[in-house]
């Protein structure tokens, strides 16, 4: 497998995770 593609979609999960969180957050506070 690709080391590039799999630290890509890594870092694009935590990028996604990080977004819900925040809006979540945006949403109680």
């Amino acid at each position: 497998m690709n080391i590039v593609k799999k630290i890509l979609i890594k870092i694009s999960k935590n990028i996604k995770k990080y977004l819900i969180y925040h809006i979540i957050n945006d949403i109680i506070i």
